[in-house]
């Protein structure tokens, strides 16, 4: 057992590791998170069973509704762990529901790790390395941070700054790598001299949305140095990386990760065959991640060679949708990311709880542009918690635009698209003319 727990930091697992980890970890979140032994015992899942990566399909899938709703937050976490102490880090709210992630530090640097080797796998880089992470801080919250761990220099940036500021800080600190989202990295590489000053680049890495062909494009040309995409979520870290042969292809992490693709019974499907993207953390026991449902479609891709073109002998799989929200346009036409949006519908009710984590006063939302100057807010509100949404965030959206108004619709659900995805930020304008 004290192996299994050491072996989940191997930088390298061969399958028969990786089954062992899968077994340790199980059996550990049986043991020590009364949430996951409250979701096996009510699906009558033993641990005992589950031998291996090929006995998952005999667990229940869980998802932010089907666990981290239903019990206190502590509860999701191992009995012992001390949320002070924890590495807490925070999920956008992509599917409309914002969770807070914790970690010990152990689980934390390995995370990173990956992360770092995953960049590794697409650039060279030098140490002392500096990395710039553009991502939705909120103004009062961190504008900007600079963290130095030991020859890693990461300077956070905050997509709520003036484009001109963001500009100014990447040049700087001149950082070998930007890491962000496709929508904000964009609106950067668009502005005028973007890019330009930035001969340290190595690496521009996108996270968390589509990235589109035609936004790549424009990264490209403005930055001057390779785009590569990276399938991350905060519940993971790097879950994939782009293949350095084949833009449409993604490599999975199997050091960090189990991936399956499922059809709507939890039943894994064939390669080459769209379904659920599902994800088991193979580190993190503070807060386990088993069978764990990210609201993403996907498709496992096959070979006829074990090794890829690239030289990877990693499995292979493609993102299909689930991370596509649409840009906002504010009263002056500038344009804005839609995490910007979406983070600060979330921050605007955060603080109440020492644990963070779902808000209590809201199961669910989705923004709608409906004018240049107005969102619509539709709201599936907890039973308990009918707070005077208006009152709460209409401040917080002000702050991205004093002529920027909202309504709000409280609804008995949000249903998902046809295709099985769920957009949280919606644009029902046309573009803005500003030529």
């Amino acid at each position: 057992m004290a192996v299994s727990r050491f072996l989940r930091f191997k930088p390298s697992k061969s399958p028969a590791e990786i089954d062992r980890v899968l077994r340790y970890l199980i059996r550990h979140a049986r043991r020590n998170v009364e949430g996951y032994r409250c979701v096996l015992d009510e699906a009558g899942a033993s641990p005992a069973n589950i031998h291996g990566v090929d006995d998952l399909s005999r667990l229940p899938i869980v998802s932010k509704e089907t666990l981290f709703r239903r019990v206190p937050l502590r509860h999701t976490l191992h009995r012992l762990a001390n949320p002070s102490r924890c590495v807490r880090v925070g999920t956008s709210g992509s599917t409309g529901l914002p969770l807070n992630v914790f970690m010990s530090r152990g689980e934390a640097l390995y995370r990173r790790l990956l992360v770092f080797r995953s960049w590794q796998r697409l650039s060279s880089f030098r140490f002392p390395l500096s990395v710039a992470d553009v991502g939705s801080w909120v103004e009062d919250e961190a504008p900007m941070s600079i963290q130095h761990r030991g020859i890693v220099t990461v300077v956070r940036i905050s997509i709520a700054l003036p484009v001109e500021r963001q500009i100014e800080l990447l040049r700087r600190h001149r950082p070998q790598i930007i890491s962000g989202y496709p929508t904000a990295l964009s609106i950067l590489a668009e502005a005028p001299q973007g890019g330009s000053d930035l001969s340290s680049l190595r690496l521009v890495a996108t996270r968390g949305e589509v990235l589109s062909e035609e936004t790549r494009k424009t990264l490209e040309a403005s930055f001057g140095c390779r785009v590569a995409d990276y399938y991350n979520c905060e519940e993971i870290g790097n879950i994939a990386w782009e293949c350095p042969k084949d833009s449409e292809v993604l490599h999975i992490n199997t050091d960090g990760c189990v991936v399956e693709i499922v059809d709507s019974r939890g039943h894994p499907v064939r390669d080459g065959e769209e379904g659920r993207v599902i994800v088991t953390n193979l580190y993190n026991c503070t807060m386990p991640f088993i069978r764990y449902d990210l609201g993403d479609q996907g498709v496992m891709i096959s070979s006829r060679r074990d090794r890829c073109a690239c030289g990877s002998q990693h499995p292979r799989m493609a993102v299909l949708s689930g991370r596509d929200d649409d840009y906002v346009h504010l009263p002056d036409q500038r344009k804005v990311s839609p995490r910007l949006v979406a983070t600060a519908v979330n921050r605007a009710f955060s603080g109440e709880s020492p644990l963070g984590g779902f808000d209590r006063h809201f199961r669910r939302f989705q923004v709608v542009q409906d004018a240049l100057d107005h969102l619509t807010i539709r709201i599936v509100p907890e039973a308990e918690r009918l707070s005077d949404f208006h009152e709460v965030i209409a401040p917080a959206l002000r702050r991205l635009h004093p002529g920027l108004h909202c309504s709000i619709e409280v609804v008995d659900d949000l249903p998902l698209e046809p295709s099985g995805k769920f957009k949280k930020v919606i644009s029902s304008i046309r573009r803005p003319d500003t030529s």
